[in-house]
């Protein structure tokens, strides 16, 4: 559950990989607009603030990662799917995400530069762009590890 349209509700996620024991999923919107770096890394608000804000105890003990996606995982699993596309949320705009990108909106990567910027992707795939880690005009789009086991227990249902 997290602030979508100006209400709580659920997040939407796309299965975008399995291995034997679990799955990896990515949501389905531009959920928040937070900067890279600043008092609090995104990689923490991720594990911490974003982590409970989104998930009850019991489904949090499910999810055994809470990531941004890696240009390997952009390109491997976005690239030219159906599920890259993605737009912000009413709640993401209203926290500052820019809407100046037509319909090619943009997405915080896990990946950075020498010079400490960070890389966006985009529904066209990994952008390799530097951007300033202080800005909140590039949006998050969260990406978890869900356990099988967890899955099988909570009948979780998702869209492929």
């Amino acid at each position: 559950m997290y602030n979508q349209e100006q209400n709580i509700a659920p997040i939407e996620w796309f299965v975008i990989a399995k291995d034997a024991n679990k799955a990896l999923l990515v949501s389905k919107h531009i959920i928040d607009a937070q900067p890279y770096s600043g008092t609090v890394s995104l990689p923490t608000w991720l594990e911490e603030t974003f982590r409970k804000s989104a998930f009850n105890d019991k489904e949090s003990l499910g999810v055994t990662e809470v990531l941004l996606l890696s240009r390997e995982q952009i390109d491997t699993y976005l690239k030219g799917q159906e599920f890259a596309k993605c737009e912000p949320t009413t709640f993401a705009r209203s926290r500052g995400y820019s809407t100046n990108y037509a319909s090619n909106y943009m997405w915080w990567t896990s990946e950075s530069s020498s010079g400490g910027k960070h890389f966006v992707a985009s529904q066209s795939g990994y952008l390799g762009r530097d951007v300033a880690d202080d800005t909140k005009t590039n949006g998050v789009r969260p990406a978890i590890w869900v356990s099988f086991e967890y899955v099988r227990r909570k009948a979780w249902t998702f869209k492929k």
